[in-house]
């Protein structure tokens, strides 16, 4: 075992005690680590003189009594007997791996760390010291140095194939971006999980009002003679579909390139409600890098990504395709999307920084095209994004996140529409900014459990005369869980829009459009076995407007299994 500049570090207050430091974690998941009674004693080379038998003697009786206050809870009370085992001479330096124990169920990690590298030092105790090693530095969210430890543990010579696997389950927890590859010099073999991932999930759902129909009938002001509409609300089952493979290679301890393809999908089982089925293919390509800094570490990801997606554009009241005249243009929401993505983030201890770009091409099903009447309908357009985020550590467990966007939208063929709501063949082409600012409030509550609170305006600039600008303001509130086979997620957001210069129906008469939305979800994973999950997810959407044929009441529920390889 060779170690190099990046092999995870003890603080410097404990390098003089380093040779090694980890084992007194474990005795809680390892109950029957070896022990002064079950361990191969250091004997002493010579025939022990009476004061030296009565010293040992002194020392494990200390020992024995610092393991009966561990058993009983009285971890202070066991800190302090194994330490005086320890300065009184006791012989196995399984005294240190319980001096760790007790030091972090006191949450005295430094002093726990400091055991641990102690207890490391000798070989039948290292590889059980480094995984506690990264235990301690994964309580302290420093998640690089702990990802270095799981890895030294699960490769290390003497480790049981139990620790192996509790090393690689420990480094698939931390946050992806903190993992790296191994850093230590060893000649591992290539793992068929490291040029290929694949993923497929299936299930079963139902949907409360597949074409998103309004619950009440209205008088429609933007139909000549103003006729009432009354909506009919479908409900149907569904089976929800979600593939995706990536292909990896020039795997470096700091980065890859890869090829990904994903696919998620929507089919109802019930035929009059095959309208509603929509699918999305995307293939990526790009590569990205993680570079760990003394303080930190870079984060920069770029990829070339086209995405295809396919729905129907369908009559919200009743399902049916929408015709314009003699024209069907059921397809017009058909349409593929393609251009760059960057993002580039940098962590400088308790502060982070970065900046993100895209640039894309949406191009829509234009079967319709050869029609100038209709290029009103024509939604192709451009659009340009740049973003900033910050975030801040301002406790140990407290983080603030900032984030402010710009980008701009520019349509091919679509017409703006005028002060009065109308598209006149003479108006400019439609042309919209957008500018967009949050902040996020992430608060950890122990290590299982994550509470965020965020607020995020947006504007948007209608750049002929204005009349589809609007103020959106959006509050959300999300819980996260996990645990060592479940995880959950949970959210709620809320977004109200004002368009101060737009219509109901598009007509004066009508006044004012507003629009309210509430987004309700939940996401929860069980692993039965290492590839296997049982998901469930939940969804609530609800929508005011005083223009009604926006306004909608939906919810959705699923149940699937996963498959990952």
């Amino acid at each position: 075992m060779t170690w190099t500049a990046d092999t995870p570090r003890l603080r410097p207050v404990q390098a003089a005690l380093l040779k090694g430091c980890l084992f007194a974690f474990l005795s809680l998941s390892f109950p029957t680590l070896p022990s002064a009674e079950a361990a191969d004693a250091v004997a002493p080379e010579t025939t022990p003189t009476a004061t030296e038998s009565k010293l040992d003697s002194y020392s494990t009786s200390l020992y024995a009594d610092g393991r009966a206050a561990f058993r009983r809870g009285d971890h202070s009370a066991a800190a302090a007997l194994f330490e005086k085992a320890s300065l009184a001479g006791y012989p196995d330096p399984v005294v240190f791996y319980n001096l760790g124990a007790a030091r972090f169920r006191l949450g005295e990690y430094e002093a726990a760390e400091a055991a641990f590298a102690t207890a490391a030092a000798y070989e039948r105790l290292a590889p059980l010291a480094y995984y506690n090693l990264g235990l301690i530095a994964r309580r302290q969210q420093d998640y690089r140095n702990a990802d270095g430890w799981f890895r030294q543990a699960g490769t290390h010579p003497q480790a049981s194939a139990k620790l192996a696997r509790l090393s690689r389950q420990a480094i698939a927890s931390l946050p992806e971006v903190h993992r790296q590859r191994p850093t230590l010099e060893l000649d591992e073999p290539a793992r068929l999980r490291d040029f290929l991932r694949f993923s497929f999930n299936a299930g079963y759902g139902s949907d409360s009002n597949a074409y998103r129909a309004p619950s009440a009938s209205y008088i429609d002001l933007a139909l000549p003679g103003a006729p009432e509409v009354v909506p009919v609300v479908q409900s149907g089952s569904f089976i929800p579909l979600d593939a995706d493979v990536e292909f990896r290679w020039a795997p470096h301890e700091k980065g890859h390139f890869s090829l990904r393809y994903d696919f998620d999908g929507k089919v109802f089982t019930a035929k009059e409600l095959q309208n509603a089925n929509a699918f999305r293919n995307r293939i990526a390509f790009g590569g990205r890098v993680h570079i760990p800094r003394e303080n930190g570490y870079q984060y920069f990801r770029s990829f070339f990504a086209i995405t295809s997606l396919d729905e129907n554009y369908y009559d919200r009241t009743d399902g049916s395709d929408v015709l314009v005249g003699a024209t069907n243009i059921a397809d017009r929401f058909k349409r593929t999307k393609f251009g760059p993505h960057v993002y580039y983030h940098r962590e400088r201890g308790r502060l982070g920084y970065g900046l993100s770009a895209e640039a894309f091409i949406n191009k829509f099903n234009n079967d319709f095209d050869t029609d100038e009447d209709l290029d009103y309908l024509d939604l192709t357009h451009e659009q340009y994004q740049l973003g900033a985020h910050l975030s801040f550590d301002v406790l140990k467990r407290t983080e603030l996140r900032f984030s402010a966007d710009a980008f701009r939208r520019d349509y091919t063929r679509r017409l703006a529409k005028n002060a009065d709501g109308v598209r006149f063949n003479t108006n400019d082409n439609l042309q919209f900014d957008f500018y967009e600012g949050g902040v996020k409030l992430v608060q950890e509550l122990g290590r299982q459990l994550d509470v965020s609170l965020g607020y995020r305006y947006a504007m948007r600039k209608d750049n002929f005369e204005g009349y589809d600008d609007y103020d959106r303001h959006s509050g959300l509130a999300e819980l996260a869980f996990r645990a060592r086979r479940f995880s959950a997620e949970a959210g709620v957001v809320y977004r109200s829009y004002d368009f101060p210069n737009g219509f109901a129906f598009d007509q004066a008469a009508a006044g004012e459009k507003t629009l309210e939305r509430l987004f309700g979800y939940l996401e929860a994973r069980y692993r039965i076995r290492q590839r296997y999950h049982i998901m469930v997810s939940a969804e609530l959407d609800a929508v005011d407007s005083t223009d009604p044929r926006a306004a909608y009441d939906r919810n959705q529920f699923a149940v699937g299994m996963s498959w990952n390889l």
